[in-house]
């Protein structure tokens, strides 16, 4: 998975990395990954409720 923090046309702020799950749960992750956005400073989301 690559991702990228679209903040300057450098793109200076990204990350790779590999991600060994079950599809159903690289969704979930993958939905929930784009809630982080809309947060605010000092808030946080959970990935994953194991």
């Amino acid at each position: 998975m690559k991702m990228e923090i679209n903040d300057n046309s450098e793109k200076l702020h990204h990350a790779t990395f590999y991600i060994k799950t079950e599809i159903g749960l690289l969704e979930n992750f993958g939905k929930k990954i784009k809630d982080i956005s809309n947060l605010d400073v000092g808030e946080s989301i959970e990935l994953c409720n194991n």
